[in-house]
């Protein structure tokens, strides 16, 4: 009899473990094929190797004399795996998800405690499977989803040359890097002195009128300067869609084939108006492996973890649910510390891929196409260093500002630093593509467009409608100073030093007619009131930009 209990109790924490392991690797696995992330030994090897001793330690929770907790851990471990689909596939509102996953919960309590000593065997079957068509539907979605999306034009363009619009997200402009930031002067002159040997008009005082990449991009992009960008765009569960966009449209007119590199917050692929011919995206949490290849193995396998427990439903509605709720606390007297946790960013490494993949797709191709990408570069994280080395340790990864959402002087000095960093990153990278087109013989004639979408944000504290007579020079440039270079023939290189909009500067790239330049409107910015509603500020005068 002892020894029949004896084999039935190592069967059971045998299967116990089984069931852990299989639940924690599926789940895993179905996030290593999301982040695309493909150095599998050492690195995953490795943390496999750590999930194996959290599964240990679960199977050792498992064996408390009490089938009610029994019960709770295998619960709170389905939970954790299933919530995942009620976070990235509900709806938005917290408080809902909250209820979904409390329901997550108490449906998972309800079936370990109908299964009962079958649990384990039954968990391991449905997770193998699970497991099992991960593998499946992975190797059938591209990582980075290429697709023609609607029928080219012919190739009566082939005549026209090619264009390269390349928005570069969170790049300020040369108007708003002065000497009051650390390193301002010096990186300005640098990019002053790249983009006159690369043949560029610069426009070192063009402005969004945007803090938002949305209502920046929709502006832009259907030259709008009145402050009503909303009906141009649709807003997803994440991110948005713009439906309408006149500059494509305008370029599509001209005959030219479309392919468009977007991230998955910003969809531009989806109108109704204009023939895409390859719409590639890419997801901003990617996790490239030749980015990170000579960071040292301990950092890779952390950041693995932590990119991992990032991903996590339970982690995003923590960090979701801290603030307001430390804020009630603090209120009545309880002040607990920060949780500190992760980011989970790993910003201009994801945009790695893309970007040599639209320069392969350059050096195939022929006249009378548009390259237009939207490429998380420099935006934060501040990853690189100024030769593209990737920082290490990877907890110095800074947001571009605190927990909080604020800076202190001395932390937006430190960002500056940092961002500036990642801006001369950015020009070695912008040099890699122009190096390439040059050998290809593509660069002299082409239209390249080079912009961003707002400022770099690192602000003391973020725009507010309501305290904007508190803003400084400084916030505004902070906010609203934005890159705008342009080569094209017959578009005499130098800088121009007007206040000018990314509306009405990208309409004079389309058309490179100098007369859409000839009346500035007054400096304008749109600061939010609420989620769709905007209130016009007048826009101080940048400094003046040294000859």
């Amino acid at each position: 009899m002892r020894t029949l209990e004896y084999t039935n109790i190592k069967n059971r924490i045998f299967y116990d473990f089984i069931a852990c392991l299989v639940i924690i690797v599926s789940h895993f696995t179905n996030y290593i094929i999301y982040a695309n992330y493909t150095r599998i030994f050492p690195d995953l090897v490795l943390v496999v190797g750590l999930l194996c001793v959290a599964a240990f330690i679960l199977t050792a929770l498992l064996q408390v004399p009490s089938s009610v907790f029994r019960a709770v851990i295998f619960a709170i471990l389905i939970t954790v795996v299933l919530s995942d689909a009620v976070f990235e596939f509900g709806v938005a509102d917290v408080s809902i998800r909250l209820i979904a996953m409390t329901a997550t919960l108490l449906v998972a309590l309800g079936l370990v405690f109908f299964l009962r000593e079958h649990t384990n065997k039954v968990l391991i079957g449905a997770f193998l499977a699970m497991l099992f068509s991960t593998f499946i539907i992975g190797n059938l979605e591209s990582p980075a989803r290429g697709s023609p999306v609607a029928a080219a034009p012919g190739s009566d363009g082939d005549a026209l040359p090619i264009i390269v619009h390349l928005v570069l997200d969170e790049h300020m402009g040369l108007g708003g890097m002065t000497s009051r930031l650390p390193g301002g002067r010096s990186i300005r002159n640098e990019l002053r002195e790249f983009y006159a040997r690369s043949g560029f008009r610069l426009f070192s005082h063009a402005y969004s009128q945007y803090f938002e990449t949305s209502s920046s991009l929709a502006s832009a992009m259907n030259f709008d300067v009145s402050g009503l960008t909303q009906k141009y765009l649709t807003e997803r569960r994440y991110g948005f869609s713009l439906d309408r966009n006149e500059y494509l449209r305008i370029i599509a007119d001209l005959n030219y084939r479309i392919n468009i590199y977007q991230s998955n917050y910003f969809e531009f692929c989806k109108l109704k108006e204009v023939k895409i011919q390859k719409c590639t995206t890419y997801k901003p949490d990617y996790i490239d492996a030749d980015e990170i290849k000579n960071s040292p193995l301990s950092e890779r396998v952390l950041l693995i973890i932590n990119m991992y427990y990032s991903s996590l439903a339970i982690t995003k509605l923590t960090k979701l649910l801290e603030p307001p709720l430390n804020g009630w606390l603090s209120l009545r007297g309880v002040n607990l510390p920060r949780l500190g946790l992760w980011h989970g960013r790993v910003g201009p490494i994801a945009v790695a891929p893309t970007l040599d993949q639209m320069a392969k797709d350059i050096s195939r191709a022929t006249g009378g196409t548009l390259f237009f990408a939207h490429l998380l570069i420099p935006h934060y994280p501040y990853v690189y260093t100024p030769t593209c080395t990737v920082r290490s340790p990877f907890s110095s990864w800074s947001l571009r500002h605190l927990d909080d959402g604020t800076n202190t002087a001395a932390s937006r000095r430190q960002r500056y630093i940092e961002y500036f960093d990642q801006v001369r990153c950015t020009v070695r990278k912008l040099e890699l593509l122009f190096d390439a087109m040059k050998r290809n013989g593509s660069y002299k004639d082409a239209i390249i467009v080079l912009h961003g979408d707002h400022g770099s944000r690192i602000n003391l504290a973020k725009p507010n409608a309501a305290e904007m007579s508190t803003m400084s020079i400084d916030d505004y440039i902070d906010g609203y100073s934005t890159l705008f270079a342009l080569k094209a023939p017959g578009v005499p290189p130098g800088v121009d030093r007007r206040m000018l909009p990314l509306s009405q500067l990208l309409a004079y790239a389309t058309t490179r007619d100098e007369r859409s330049l000839s009346k500035p409107p007054r400096p304008t910015v749109y600061i939010a009131n609420d989620e769709s509603t905007y209130t016009g500020f007048s826009l101080p005068e940048f400094p003046a930009l040294p000859d």
